[in-house]
């Protein structure tokens, strides 16, 4: 039961946390995590994207991120990201959205399975993609990024429904 509450722990922290480009400039905050369920890990941030009038959110990749003072840096520049698709609104992503985020990021898509998987899992898993850890808000000026992903009123979860 620790390991679940470590990795709890894990993904809570880096709900809300500004996120930068690779010179720094910062992009937003984090607003949603989709965690692959087979590899229980973090494989996209859906970032809100900082500046413009409306709110406008868009999936990063997290491989090759890193978390450090300011905040949680991913691998892409600021233009690619928010050219990025539109970040869709269920709990899961399908693999075809899927797809089409990595081939925007220019990465393979055997990253978020830590390899290839046989033609069975990937058939398994094509009806649940990456369920999705959320946060209402990013922190206000006054509250620290771990009181907000601390209060469980601004964390909720997204089960996938029963077949």
């Amino acid at each position: 039961m620790a390991d679940a509450d470590e990795l709890a722990s894990q993904l809570l922290d880096l709900l809300a946390l500004p996120v930068c480009d690779p010179d720094g400039a910062l992009l937003g905050h984090v607003r949603s995590l989709y965690i692959d369920p087979g590899g229980q890990r973090p494989v996209f941030a859906a970032v809100a994207l900082a500046g413009g009038r409306a709110r406008r959110i868009r999936l990063v990749p997290l491989a090759r991120s890193s978390r450090g003072a300011r905040g949680l840096t991913v691998a892409f520049c600021a233009q690619l990201v928010r050219q990025a698709p539109r970040a869709p609104t269920g709990a899961f992503l399908t693999p075809n959205v899927e797809a089409v985020l990595y081939a925007h990021y220019g990465l393979p898509e055997q990253i978020s399975r830590g390899g290839h998987a046989s033609a069975a899992a990937q058939a398994q898993a094509a009806a649940q993609r990456f369920a999705r850890l959320s946060v209402s808000d990013p922190p206000g000026p006054h509250q620290s990024t771990s009181d907000a992903a601390a209060a469980p009123r601004h964390a909720r979860t997204k089960q996938a429904p029963a077949t």
